[in-house]
């Protein structure tokens, strides 16, 4: 006949297996909802369709043409002129800086453009004051 104490640590023992068994199982269940998460997440994305050159010359163009109209500005500014997002203008901001029609002045939320050979026009800050 076994003892208490013999009885009692088998049940402890018969314990420690099944939570044991249980943790191992929780923990294979949430890396498997991780990885289905991060695989529906990677289906989610869309693949965004590059412009094409004319596309990318035309929003240039009228890029210029907002900055010729309205010099001093931010992007948020221009994407508001030309109703597009101020991201989807740096490629043709970037553009128009390498071909040296505009020139930037400030930094990151404060940059603000101007154009080169166009005609002077007051900045909106010169005509507040």
């Amino acid at each position: 006949m076994k003892t208490i104490q013999m009885q009692i640590e088998a049940q402890v023992d018969e314990f420690v297996g099944n939570l044991q068994r249980l943790i191992y199982e929780t923990a294979v269940e949430a890396v498997q909802r991780a990885t289905a998460a991060k695989r529906q997440v990677r289906a989610q994305r869309q693949v965004s369709a590059r412009r094409s050159t004319e596309a990318l010359t035309s929003m240039a163009d009228q890029l210029y043409q907002a900055v010729c109209e309205q010099p001093g500005e931010s992007m948020r500014a221009f994407g508001q002129a030309l109703g597009c997002k101020p991201r989807e203008l740096l490629l043709c901001m970037r553009r128009l800086l390498a071909q040296g029609r505009v020139k930037k002045a400030g930094e990151r939320q404060n940059t603000r453009y101007f154009p080169v050979d166009a005609p002077a026009k007051r900045s909106r800050e010169a005509r507040q004051s």
